[in-house]
Formats: structure tokens, C-alpha cells, sequence
């Protein structure tokens, strides 16, 4: 496997693990500003998942 091939499996795993974790987050029973931060992030991570 060449290096790039593992990198993007790499940041792959990576984005999906990050998906998982905020998700569950926002899923939570943690104060609405956290929501509001957890969905930039989210969208950000959406943005990162679409360039990869």
C-alpha cells in the first residue's frame, strides 16, 4: 500500500471516529451552546470528508 493510500485510510478513520463523537455529543443532554458549537464542528468535519 503507498503512503498516500494509508494516509487517506488514515484520515478516513479519523473523520469517522470524529463523526461518531460529536454526533453522540449532540445526541447528549449537554447545554444548548455546546450544541451550537458541536454543529460548526460537525460541518466543518463534513467539509474536511469532502475534500479527502
Amino acid at each position: 500500500m503507498e503512503n498516500k493510500e494509508l494516509n487517506n485510510n488514515l484520515v478516513h478513520v479519523f473523520i469517522n471516529e470524529a463523526n461518531h463523537e460529536v454526533s453522540a455529543l449532540l445526541s447528549s443532554p449537554i447545554p444548548s451552546i455546546f450544541h451550537d458549537v458541536l454543529d460548526v464542528t460537525y460541518e466543518q468535519i463534513q467539509k474536511v470528508a469532502v475534500t479527502v
